[in-house]
């Protein structure tokens, strides 16, 4: 179950994210996460302020 692991996130219903695999956070056109692997993956706009919330947090 993923609120047993913390280290992963659904920020859209195609998309399951580990958080230490983002690099950076995009807050324009929509929202998105910039990838270790350099691929952009869209936040769902329901999930866009608790992702960002969050991964703030976790990048401080």
């Amino acid at each position: 179950k993923l609120k047993d692991n913390p280290g992963f996130f659904r920020v859209h219903n195609s998309h399951i994210i580990n958080i230490k695999e983002v690099k950076r956070m995009i807050k324009t056109d929509g929202g998105y996460a910039v990838m270790s692997d350099e691929s952009n993956i869209t936040i769902s706009p329901k999930k866009k302020e608790e992702f960002f919330e969050m991964i703030g947090q976790r990048m401080v």
